[in-house]
């Protein structure tokens, strides 16, 4: 274990991750620009659900603008890292849970990768070599619907990097999806294929109130049916996002200042 003093706090993470961890600890840093692009859709009234909080990169200095934040992680040994750094920026309005955001309330089995613990997942349907590496091994986890677990909370912005348990997640939170005015996902082409084992219209379903899809990675915005049209081609393409953002309303966005 290490610690790291970032632009955005302290942070402790596991020294053999090369990923989050080794950015935290080269740059000072983590996803600043996504940091700015989400921070358009909060303000000190929101309620945040984060599910894939990691070690807390993003959600520390999220959680400084928001009015509470109700956290899960899956990764148990990351979900100790998460609290540990939850402590160490005084994020009293911040509730974790170890918990994996489901379609119903099970055991599953997991993956915890060490070299990319940001890419620990649910046991995939169908294994591919890059999600395993020489000290991964394979725990059994708690998990459960979020409408199920919160009883009928209420937020504004929802945030989901759970490696593609999207799906499966959504799929358990029908009355959170049916409130909250913003939801960011991350999309991943073999994450729905080999991971979940479900297809695009499977992923979008949950998403049918959602009139703007913003994809950062291609700085574009498209709306009602032209987001399945998007989303059908980078299924195409393979390509990625780390996070589209669906919004209820209608909405531009100016690229100049995300």
């Amino acid at each position: 274990m290490e610690l790291v003093h970032s632009r955005y706090g302290s942070f402790f993470y596991d020294s053999r991750d090369n990923f989050v961890g080794r950015q935290l600890a080269d740059t000072g840093a983590y996803n600043e620009s996504e940091l700015a692009l989400y921070s358009q859709f909060i303000t000190p009234s929101s309620r945040v659900l984060w599910l894939g909080a990691h070690i807390d990169a993003l959600l520390v200095p999220v959680s400084k603008k928001v009015k509470e934040v109700i956290a899960y992680e899956a990764n148990p040994e990351t979900f100790k890292l998460l609290v540990k750094n939850l402590e160490a920026n005084n994020c009293h309005n911040v509730t974790a849970h170890n918990i994996a955001a489901n379609d119903q309330s099970s055991e599953l089995k997991f993956i915890c990768n060490v070299n990319n613990s940001g890419g620990s997942k649910r046991f995939p349907k169908k294994m591919e070599t890059f999600y395993w590496d020489n000290e991964s091994s394979v725990v059994t986890i708690k998990a459960m619907p979020v409408d199920e677990h919160l009883n009928d909370s209420e937020f504004n912005f929802v945030f989901m990097d759970i490696e593609g348990s999207e799906t499966f997640a959504m799929r358990g939170m029908p009355k959170v999806i049916a409130q909250c005015d913003v939801l960011v996902a991350e999309f991943i082409p073999h994450h729905l294929v080999s991971v979940g084992d479900v297809t695009l219209s499977d992923f979008l379903k949950p998403l049918a109130d959602f009139k703007t899809m913003i994809v950062p990675s291609q700085k574009l915005v498209v709306h009602n049916d032209e987001i399945e049209t998007l989303l059908f081609s980078m299924m195409s393409q393979g390509a990625s996002d780390a996070g589209l953002i669906f919004c209820k309303k209608r909405i531009e966005v100016s690229w100049t200042t995300a």
